[in-house]
């Protein structure tokens, strides 16, 4: 009977620590995109776009930190006039979107709305946009 008892708290035991993890979890704050930079950001933070609305612009600009999750409102962050993605807040930014009827000029490039912009992380990169609207 002893034995039955040891193994049945035991059982019990390592049942419960299993669950640690999912319930620390489940309980952990939710934190803006930005506030969790990638892990080449960190070390590397070079290696992470950027993007500056040109002061030429007459808007706004609406930045993305994960461009997988795009058209998800929480990822999106306003890059004022003549400020860069980074002086805001956004260590990695993903992309823009262009809205209906607004043009995006970035370098050579011209891109019309509605679409969103995806910009890479290259060495350094500054993605400089003037947004008209």
């Amino acid at each position: 009977m002893n034995t039955l008892r040891k193994v049945t708290v035991g059982a019990t035991a390592a049942i419960a620590l299993a669950a640690l993890p999912a319930i620390a979890q489940a309980t952990e704050p939710h934190r803006a995109p930005e506030a969790q930079p990638m892990d080449e950001c960190k070390v590397k933070p070079w290696f992470c776009g950027f993007i500056r609305n040109l002061p030429s612009s007459n808007q706004a600009l609406r930045v993305t930190t994960d461009w997988p999750r795009r058209n998800n409102p929480s990822t999106w962050v306003s890059v004022p006039r003549g400020k860069n993605s980074r002086e805001v807040g956004v260590l990695d930014a993903d992309g823009y979107w262009v809205a209906r009827g607004c043009t995006a000029y970035q370098g050579i490039f011209t891109y019309k709305g509605p679409q969103w912009v995806q910009v890479h992380d290259l060495p350094s990169a500054e993605w400089q946009v003037k947004y008209r609207c």
